[in-house]
C-alpha cells in the first residue's frame, strides 16, 4: 500500500503511514482513515488533487503480481518483512507491524497492526476505524472463516 500511495502522490513510500487490513487476498482493503502522506490525511489530499483512492486500492491488491511481473519472484518482499520482524523480536523493540494476529471480536486471524517484541505480539493495536471500514473488516473475517471451514 505504501508503494502504491507513494507512486500516486509522488512521494517516497516511507513518507506514507497507514494500513491495509483483513486477509491477504480479495477481501483485503485499505483503511483510508488510517492513511497519511507526509503526515496529512490522504483522503483530503486525494480530494484536493483529484486522485482516485479506488485506483490506489486496486493497485495495492495487485501489488504482488506487479512485483512478480517485474522480478519473476516475490520472495524478496517476504524476506525483507521477515528480517524486519526478526530484528524487532531480537531487539525487543516494541515496534508496530501489520501482522496476522488473532482478533477475538472476529474469531479468526487478520492482518491488523500489533506491537511486536521479544515475546512476539506484546499488544494488539486498536484502530479507530469508520463504520464502513469495520464492515469491510467483518467481511474479510467471514471470508477467512469460510475458507477455514472449506479446508476442514
Amino acid at each position: 500500500m505504501h508503494r502504491a500511495v507513494g507512486k500516486f502522490f509522488n512521494v517516497n513510500p516511507k513518507s506514507v503511514q497507514g494500513y491495509s487490513l483483513g486477509e491477504h487476498g480479495d477481501s483485503q482493503f485499505v483503511a483510508w482513515s488510517t492513511v497519511k502522506v507526509l503526515d496529512l490525511p490522504v483522503e483530503k489530499l486525494a480530494a484536493k488533487s483529484g486522485i482516485d483512492l479506488e485506483a490506489i486500492e486496486k493497485e495495492t491488491r495487485s501489488g504482488g503480481f506487479t512485483v512478480f511481473a517485474g522480478k519473476l519472484y516475490t520472495n524478496y518482499g517476504v524476506a525483507a518483512s521477515a528480517v524486519r520482524l526478526v530484528r524487532a523480536i531480537m531487539s525487543d523493540s516494541h515496534e508496530v507491524f501489520p501482522v496476522s494476529n488473532y482478533r477475538d471480536e472476529y474469531g479468526t486471524y487478520l492482518s491488523y497492526p500489533a506491537v511486536v517484541g521479544r515475546k512476539g505480539i506484546v499488544k494488539q493495536v486498536q484502530l479507530d476505524l469508520r463504520e464502513d471500514e469495520l464492515e469491510k473488516l467483518k467481511i474479510s473475517a467471514e471470508t477467512i472463516l469460510e475458507k477455514e471451514s472449506f479446508n476442514e
